[in-house]
């Protein structure tokens, strides 16, 4: 039988009875700090969202003052003005650049927007990237030349391309109140880049297109790593020496240093026959042999011409720019008796 422990009262100095202190509760540190964090994130996102609709206010402020995108007489804004110079345009109208630049969530919008220019903007930038691809990149494959249209010419990315030419300082939306609205930013900067070609193509021919969608999109630099797949790299390798007819890869090692250490580093060559076509480098033999494969399949599917013509070029010559003489010959002069 166990007997109930007595708890005695605390005592104080003069005898009287007091309670016992109740021991503090622990609150964890990690929940706390989660709190802490969802807080703090939802006070920012609050803050975002009201630099974001008192950023709109004040430009629609600035356009009722500025009497819109047009002065009195007609023509652009300066700021519009600005934008149309920096970029080229020569449209037959300024509506039609006031139009490519009005997203549908714009108060003027809900009659003349650039959902229209958009989609046909959209199918322009696909052709011409694709051509360009197709035509530059020839040992790449269908699934990686589409992986680069959709990382460089997606929406987004054609939204990241805006912000840089100042596509939003001069066009119109208006944002999702009372939230955050970064994404549909970029979404919708995208959109007004694909508006503005599809304006061009329509206002100045498909030739304006071409020559903006080349001087602003196509000169860039492309990730073509990124839109690889790599998966696999030695059944992929095998699988390109024999559709080429190459001798089978062999994995030769270059050179080493460190074996007997805790960090050893392996250079490994492949080669096909005498030729090397590829290198890597790894803390071990099959890491540095993995490297090598996809080096080689790298260095293969990148390969780019350096000198060539896409097809629409093609467009833009007549009979009589064509010739096949590889030098010039002159006429011979009739003589006469």
């Amino acid at each position: 039988m166990h007997l109930a422990r007595t708890v005695r009262p605390a005592r104080n100095l003069a005898g009287l009875i007091l309670p016992r202190a109740l021991p503090t509760p622990r609150v964890s540190m990690r929940l706390s700090d989660s709190i802490a964090t969802r807080a703090f994130h939802a006070l920012t996102v609050a803050r975002q969202a009201t630099e974001v609709d008192s950023s709109v206010g004040a430009a629609e402020e600035l356009e009722e003052a500025t009497k819109g995108p047009l002065t009195a007489d007609g023509k652009l804004s300066p700021a519009l003005y600005a934008f149309n110079a920096r970029l080229g345009f020569k449209f037959s109208d300024p509506e039609i650049l006031i139009q490519a630049l009005t997203h549908p969530s714009h108060k003027y919008g809900k009659t003349d927007n650039n959902s229209r220019y958009a989609w046909l903007g959209q199918k322009i930038v696909g052709l011409y990237a694709s051509e360009f691809f197709y035509t530059k990149y020839p040992n790449l494959v269908p699934s990686t030349l589409q992986n680069l249209l959709d990382i460089h010419f997606s929406t987004y990315a054609l939204g990241a391309i805006g912000k840089e030419l100042g596509v939003g300082f001069v066009f119109r939306w208006r944002p999702p109140h009372g939230r955050e609205s970064t994404g549909g930013l970029t979404w919708s900067l995208g959109t007004v880049m694909e508006a503005l070609i599809g304006a061009l193509y329509e206002d100045q021919g498909p030739a304006a297109a071409k020559r903006f969608i080349h001087a602003f999109l196509l000169s860039r630099s492309f990730e073509l790593e990124a839109a690889m797949e790599l998966e696999q790299p030695k059944m992929r390798l095998v699988a390109l020496t024999r559709k080429k007819n190459m001798e089978y890869p062999v994995a030769r090692l270059l050179k080493e240093t460190g074996r007997l250490t805790h960090s050893p580093v392996y250079i490994v060559g492949m080669f096909s026959g005498s030729r090397k076509i590829g290198e890597g480098f790894g803390s071990s033999l099959q890491m540095a042999e993995i490297r090598a494969c996809k080096d080689a399949l790298i260095r293969y599917y990148m390969n780019e011409r350096k000198d060539f013509k896409i097809p629409s070029d093609l467009e833009q010559l007549n009979e009589d720019d064509v010739s096949f003489f590889r030098t010039e010959v002159e006429e011979p002069t009739p003589t006469t008796a």
